[in-house]
This record gives C-alpha cells, structure tokens and sequence, in this order.
C-alpha cells in the first residue's frame, strides 16, 4: 500500500500550458482525502512551486530547487537546506561569464538573472499574470557575484549556447568541486550544492515520516528526476520523458498532456 507519492511538475504535473488539468486535481485531492501524502518535487524556486501547491490545497513540504531547500507550503518555514558553496558557486558563475552562457539563479525567495531573456522573459511573463499575493521576486542585477556575498544560493540555471557542445560544459564544470550538476532539459544544465538531488529529499522526508520505500510512488520526466525514480519502491515515467528516465522507471504512464499522473494515481493508490 502507498503511502506517499512524490511529483515533478514540468512535463509531469503540469501540462503543456504550465496548467493542472481539472481533471488531474480532482484525482489528486481524492488521493489526499484517502490519506495519501502528496509532494512536489520540483527544479523551480519555491515562490513558484508555491502557487501550484496552492491551487491544490497542500499543506505538505515543497521540495524546491531539486531538494537544495525544502520548505512548508504553508508558511515558507526552512525545514532543510544544501546551498551551493560559495567559492564553487562563485567559479560557476566565471566560467559562464567566460564563455558568455547565459544563466539565472535562485536565493530562498529570489529569481536573480543578469539579464532579463530565455527563461527569466518567460518567468516574468507568467509572474505578472499572477495575483500579487502570488508573485515571486524576479530581479535583474549587474554582478551575481554581489547576490553570493550577500544570501545563499540554491540553483543555477544554465541555458547551454547553440555553438558550444554540451559535453564542454559537462567536462568544464565537473571539474568545479562541492557542486551536483544535472539537467531539466535537453538544452540545460542545473548546479545545486554537494549532494543535492530530488532521491536525497525524497530519503531524507521519508525517513523523517517513516515510510519505507516501497511505500512510495516517484514520477518525472527528465535527468533530474531518476535519482528519486531509483529510490521510490515504484518508480514512474511519463510517457513524455527522456529515454534514460524511461530505463529507470518500473512503469510509464500517459503523457503529461494526458492526465499522466493521475493515472498512476488511478492504478495505484485509489481504492
């Protein structure tokens, strides 16, 4: 019997529009109402995770930023954090300088970018449709090196130049010290701190509630995502995700843009 189910959101939960379909959040709060923990796990910052966790009525832990900083959905409390090291953080943001890549990065409540462009344009495009009360920080600052002095970072972002091999930026930043680097699509990279991944928080809150793992359902879609698809007792795939997280997984389901998620739920959990 499952006792906690452990969601990604890009290509997962939501769908193509960034939406919960209504017909995954009914299944989702039927699956709450029988008891089940529900938890996003997700590569964003928490003020954007918030909102989702939000719409859905959630009062569990958001896992943001691949796990570096775990926070109550209620009321932002800190219940766990692995920043970036500073001085690796710091040779991050040089090599990237260097080769002119451009890149955003997440304090605890802050969307910092160089440039307001790729990601961060449409993170500001979707920001400002929201009510204020949900609105994230986006700020655009001259010098990331003068954010690091000042606050913890949590994530790095790096949208990979068309012109540079994605093997050069592989080989370049694993040679940086104290960092994890993965990815959230085929076109990017993802720097947190030593040791973060989505399997680490998912352990680390499992433990924490006792549930063992094969207690517990893990879906996602992309590179960041297999390290909790390996711990989970059943480890799902969307039908949408990248080929390695399809070997990892026990079991694919339906795409993103058809209720996946919920169908795992439907399979799984509701009785």
């Amino acid at each position: 019997m499952y006792k906690l189910v452990v969601s990604d959101m890009d290509g997962s939960l939501l769908n193509s529009e960034n939406k919960i379909s209504p017909y995954s959040k009914s299944i989702i709060k039927q699956a709450i109402r029988q008891g089940i923990i529900f938890v996003l796990a997700t590569g964003r910052i928490y003020g954007s995770a918030r909102v989702y966790a939000k719409e859905l009525g959630l009062n569990t832990p958001i896992m943001a930023c691949n796990g570096g900083i775990i926070r109550n959905s209620m009321d932002g409390k800190i219940l766990f954090d692995v920043p970036i090291e500073k001085d690796s953080c710091q040779k991050v943001f040089e090599f990237l300088k260097d080769t002119g890549t451009y890149f955003h990065f997440y304090g605890p409540d802050i969307f910092y970018t160089e440039k307001i462009e790729n990601e961060s344009f449409e993170y500001t495009v979707w920001n400002n449709s929201l009510p204020d009360e949900d609105k994230i920080t986006i700020r655009e600052v001259k010098n990331a090196s003068e954010v690091l002095r000042k606050e913890n970072i949590y994530k790095i972002l790096i949208h990979c130049r068309k012109d540079i091999k994605r093997d050069f930026y592989a080989h370049e930043l694993n040679k940086i010290s104290d960092i994890t680097l993965t990815s959230s699509w085929f076109d990017n990279f993802e720097v947190c701190g030593k040791n973060v991944t989505k399997g680490n928080a998912v352990r680390r809150f499992a433990q924490e509630m006792n549930i063992p793992k094969d207690e517990i359902i893990c879906i996602g879609d992309n590179i960041n995502d297999i390290s909790m698809i390996e711990y989970a007792g059943l480890g799902v795939a969307m039908e949408n995700a990248e080929e390695p997280v399809k070997k990892a997984a026990d079991f694919v389901t339906s795409s993103n843009d058809e209720d996946g998620v919920a169908k795992v739920l439907e399979k799984y959990v509701l009785t």
